[in-house]
């Protein structure tokens, strides 16, 4: 046994001996690399795996694809870096193979980010016999993150952000020469891609301790670098902070991993109380995935640390860091709707269906962000008389939209812009929109509920308009 390599107890769940056994007539070292043998180490649920070889990666890919029946793609052909996408027990699994970064494996190895990240078993070999030359699981017994050389941060500035997501995921302290290479390559993330800042900041957002991971981001000089452009007081950073905090202890109530211990507090408390009727929508909602996989409950949070800047400064930051379009205008219309929440009059049906009809799925959003926002402002003097208003109102908007949808949001089509224009005669314009939004605001107050009643009513306000009356 070389000085790189050590034999150590590795929890390997049954996916990967099944796989280890499909692949055996490949007759070739595949090492499972970084990621993988780090979570086997700290009995952590393995999904997708990483595998380096010395040569040809997206061939080996290929027959791997073939050999387990996933669809293979070329990840990156530049880098020979294939990818196979599988499916185990209904749930979405991948492997990305990459030819060695360095002519051996040990070299591949020092040329990653940190230590817990330089280890290596080969999948078709001995599983207890791990490949560690950068000492990778004392670092993970000793719950310290290192940087494998001198020079790994510099190497790659994304490394910043990388190394805010480990030790806030795995509970690490920073070491003393890693944490000051940190902080002096954090001005260097203005050179790295947006896409690439983007998807690890995701990454970041996804963090059950998402305000520790801020707050390191910060310590680091990595928060500007995720939020450019956005300028925070002391006092503003923290309250951002704070309703961001808030929204992930919201996600997790609705969450099926939430605990008795979840609800402890009297201000979460109320909540899962409140709302519990609607768990399964609002996981369902929050869980959604963007392009790239990116969930629903990230961008909410992203909107809660943005919730303080103009429609204008959000726009910029979504195009900046090339959301998607869908995403871009869920982000703007959460903020909005978070701040249209207070003003709805929720004894008028209309003022309920025009919130549900400006604002969409994103006013579910607006309404957790609004209720995240209260619970920031009042913290420890938080009366229960004032969060339970709230929480009705929550409560009530909720109900409107996932059961009475029909009545609040989306109502029966009694008449269209081509039957105004057959039984009318009006010609297309503003005109027929302005009909069809009063027709529909009719229906909500229950006063138009068939088809000869709307026609009454859009000949009664088209003779209106016709003599000059535009009210």
């Amino acid at each position: 046994m070389s000085e790189a390599t050590r034999s150590i107890t590795l929890a390997w769940p049954d996916e990967i001996l099944d796989l280890r056994d499909q692949l055996q007539e490949l007759r070739q070292p595949l090492y499972m690399a970084g990621g993988p043998v780090r979570d086997a180490y700290l009995r952590r649920q393995i999904r997708d795996i990483d595998l380096t070889v010395k040569a040809n990666g997206l061939g080996i890919a290929r027959k791997i694809a073939n050999r387990i029946g996933g669809a293979y793609y070329p990840l990156d052909e530049a880098r020979d870096v294939g990818r196979v996408v599988y499916t185990i027990n209904g749930a979405q699994h991948s492997i990305d193979v990459s030819s060695f970064r360095a002519e051996t494996l040990e070299g591949d190895l020092r040329s990653r980010d940190f230590t817990i990240n330089a280890l290596a078993v080969d999948l078709l070999g001995d599983l207890t016999l791990a490949y560690d030359p950068c000492d990778g699981f004392s670092d993970l017994q000793a719950k310290v993150l290192r940087q494998c050389l001198p020079h790994s941060i510099g190497d790659d500035p994304i490394r910043v952000l990388r190394a805010v997501r480990y030790s806030v995921q795995f509970g690490l302290k920073i070491e003393k020469g890693t944490l000051a290479a940190l902080r002096h390559h954090a001005p260097e993330l203005t050179n790295i891609s947006p896409e690439r800042i983007r998807d690890e900041w995701f990454k970041i957002l996804e963090l059950p301790r998402i305000k520790t991971a801020c707050v390191i981001a910060d310590r680091l000089g990595a928060l500007n670098a995720v939020l450019p452009g956005v300028v925070f007081s002391a006092a503003e950073k923290d309250f951002a902070l704070i309703v961001v905090d808030t929204l992930r202890h919201f996600y997790t109530a609705i969450s099926p991993a939430r605990t008795d211990e979840t609800a402890a507090q009297f201000g979460l408390g109320m909540f899962v109380v409140s709302l519990d009727r609607y768990r399964a929508q609002l996981h369902s909602h929050l869980d959604f995935l963007w392009p790239n996989e990116r969930p629903q409950f990230a961008l909410l949070l992203l909107a809660g640390l943005l919730q303080k800047q103009s429609a204008y400064q959000i726009n910029t930051y979504a195009a900046q860091f090339r959301l998607s379009n869908a995403e871009k205008t869920r982000l703007s219309l959460t903020v909005e709707a978070a701040l249209m929440v207070e003003h709805i009059n929720l004894e008028d049906s209309v003022s309920i269906h025009r919130f549900w009809k400006a604002s969409g799925d994103a006013g579910i959003d607006g309404i957790l962000l609004s209720l995240a926002v209260y619970l920031a402002e009042y913290g420890g003097n938080l009366g229960q008389d004032g969060w339970l208003r709230h929480l009705e109102r929550a409560q009530f908007l909720f109900h409107a939209y996932f059961i009475e949808h029909d009545r609040y949001v989306t109502l029966p089509v009694l008449l269209t812009g081509d039957d105004l224009r057959s039984e009318l005669g009006l010609s297309p314009g503003k005109l027929i929109g302005t009909i069809l939004i009063a027709l529909t605001e009719a229906q909500v107050q229950g006063l138009v509920k068939t088809r000869e009643q709307a026609l009454d009513l859009v000949r009664k306000i088209a003779t209106s308009r016709s003599n000059g009356h535009h009210s």
